[in-house]
């Protein structure tokens, strides 16, 4: 719906200025583990907002299996993305929660994962509305 609207529009907004913030160093502390937390965060506002319009916007039928429901839309790919940012600020060399080898393979993995999901649900989409096509034939 027009909610689902804002919240495509709010998790761009976060996106482009996230990778402005660390494209030209625009935060004092750009190399530190702050800015992958802080985006984590703001990706987590997005996540969470999408989440409660998607819920409500579910009949009551899609309720009843609303885990699947959410994650086959963006909370998924934004869960992911999430998911990203934090394996990248646990992995700083300032936090060093994680090897830095294991926090950049995991980054690579769930980067692969997140385009993946992205690109799934973009082609269904489209083979559906193909296979509608040609049953309208």
């Amino acid at each position: 719906g027009e909610l689902g609207l804002y919240a495509y529009c709010i998790d761009r907004v976060v996106t482009l200025l996230s990778i402005i913030v660390i494209t030209f160093g625009l935060v004092a502390d750009y190399k530190g583990p702050r800015v992958p937390f802080a985006f984590c965060c703001l990706k987590l506002v997005s996540l969470l907002y999408e989440a409660v319009v998607g819920y409500d916007d579910m009949t009551a039928e899609q309720r009843k299996h609303w885990i699947y429901e959410l994650s086959t839309g963006d909370c998924l790919v934004w869960a992911m993305q999430c998911g990203t940012l934090l394996v990248m600020g646990l992995g700083h060399k300032d936090v060093d929660w994680l090897p830095n080898i294991v926090a950049g393979i995991l980054c690579v993995l769930l980067t692969c994962f997140t385009m993946i999901a992205m690109n799934w649900k973009t082609f269904t989409e489209a083979n559906e509305q193909r296979i509608r096509d040609l049953l309208d034939l």
